[in-house]
């Protein structure tokens, strides 16, 4: 019979060998959101409307965003952006000259660093370069964009609008909203 001090050593050791095991499973077999990482998918919002621009007619929003549904990390995230008259007039808005979906894009801070910008894969006028609205005195309409890559849990963005300005650098995840899903990436 082996003495006493080695059979409680192995079975520390088998003990702590089951519970390395289980750590190592669970970590590959969990989906990143679990882990923390990720958001969940859905409709997110910053908080608040965040200005991107103020200008005499127009206002501009960052106000929700989505992510799209995932398996194991996601891949496209989806930002709402609402153009505001101010006016007691009609303005006119049109796609042309942003036709480009790389005026848009989705600047990151992670960890209290910048870690750069992403350019927009699609976004409304990408896809309608055609598109023009008559935007009557305090009337909204919404744009959109889609990026392919969605910031961590505790990132901060900040969304640049082509040449009316960027939003200042907002947690994208600070409210969850519910809601029907956006067009498809």
């Amino acid at each position: 019979m082996a003495p006493r001090s080695h059979v409680i050593r192995l079975r520390l050791i088998f003990t702590a060998f089951t519970a390395l095991t289980l750590v190592l499973l669970s970590s590959f077999t969990s989906p990143a959101s679990a882990m923390g990482q990720f958001p969940d998918a859905g409709w997110w919002g910053p908080g608040s409307s965040v200005r991107i621009y103020d200008g005499p007619e127009i206002r501009v929003d960052w106000t929700t965003n989505y992510v799209y549904p995932y398996q194991d990390e996601p891949l496209y995230i989806y930002y709402d952006v609402i153009y505001i008259n101010k006016t007691d007039h009609i303005v006119y808005l049109s796609c042309s000259g942003w036709s480009d979906p790389a005026l848009s894009k989705q600047h990151v801070y992670r960890d209290g660093r910048y870690i750069g910008y992403i350019a927009a894969e699609k976004t409304l006028c990408s896809q309608d370069p055609n598109w023009n609205a008559s935007l009557g005195p305090q009337r909204r309409v919404a744009s959109w964009a889609i990026f392919h890559n969605v910031p961590w849990n505790g990132d901060r963005v900040s969304l640049e609008w082509g040449n009316l300005g960027q939003s200042s650098y907002e947690n994208p995840y600070a409210v969850s909203l519910g809601g029907s899903p956006p067009p498809n990436p």
